[in-house]
């Protein structure tokens, strides 16, 4: 008998057998399980290519072990693959809006899985994807951040532009370092790319904007020593500017007091965090 599995689980299947082709009097029970499956995953590539010049390289991703890959594409041809490594070569045709590529992937037992689509544009202009890395930041000049291209390839040229902070090494790469030099406002990162066989085949990314707090700074302000030895009468009063009120004050003699100020303090050395409501410290 046939039966299609129209669900992914385990199945307990029970067949019964007669024992003999001339009576079912004698009969034998055989049980066991099947576990229906797939892969799931993602193709790995960029979707803004330029029309005729680029062969791009496109992976199938995926957390699951797969068997192999079979590719499709729609809008260009196929120039290379590896079906079992789940990789694919395109070369891209004529300008298209909808184009495609295709991955179907393959259980380790060789049973096919549902297939995944890439939706590919083919443009003279590329629509590179917005920046990767932190948009909201404490200011602190001594702090190199790094951003980068989401997908990069190794066909394509980028130049990166900052408003708000500087480069720090070379703004030519699919990643930059950027030391933000703005306090309390909002810098701007940008990327623009293009095609190393086809420099008019280029476009901007959109903007990340970065949000920076302003300089937050804590200092103690008022000090009342102890009046005498052994007495709990001195006292501490900080002065806090900058950031972004209201403030958090965690001491470290007392979990529980939560000013900016402590008293009843013996003598000794004390300590305190203070956190503003943008979480910098």
């Amino acid at each position: 008998m046939f039966h299609t599995y129209t669900s992914i689980a385990k199945f307990e299947v029970k067949v019964i057998a007669a024992l003999s082709a001339a009576s079912c009097d004698e009969q034998e029970t055989v049980v066991f399980e099947i576990e229906v499956s797939q892969v799931e995953g993602e193709i790995q590539g960029i979707a803004s290519v330029c029309p005729l010049v680029e062969e791009i390289q496109y992976f199938f991703n995926s957390d699951q072990p797969f068997s192999k890959v079979i590719w499709e594409v729609d809008g260009g041809v196929i120039s290379d693959f590896n079906e079992t490594e789940g990789w694919v070569k395109v070369n891209w045709g004529e300008s298209k809006a909808d184009a495609w590529v295709k991955a179907i992937p393959y259980t380790l037992q060789g049973c096919p899985s549902d297939e995944v689509v890439l939706p590919v544009v083919i443009n003279q202009v590329i629509e590179p994807l917005i920046p990767e890395g932190e948009v909201t930041i404490c200011f602190d000049p001594t702090i190199i951040w790094t951003y980068k291209v989401p997908i990069s390839s190794p066909g394509r040229a980028y130049q990166w532009f900052v408003d708000g902070g500087v480069f720090v090494g070379d703004s030519r790469l699919d990643s930059v370092r950027v030391q933000w030099t703005l306090s309390g406002g909002v810098g701007k990162l940008w990327y623009r790319e293009s095609s190393l066989v086809d420099e008019l085949c280029a476009g901007d990314s959109p903007i990340l904007e970065v949000t920076i707090n302003s300089v937050f700074e804590a200092s103690v302000g008022t000090v009342n020593a102890v009046r005498c030895f052994g007495e709990a009468s001195g006292s501490i009063e900080l002065n806090v500017s900058g950031g972004l009120p209201p403030y958090r004050f965690e001491w470290l003699h007392d979990s529980t007091l939560g000013s900016s100020s402590a008293g009843q303090l013996k003598a000794g050395l004390y300590s305190v965090k203070v956190i503003d409501a943008f979480g910098c410290e």
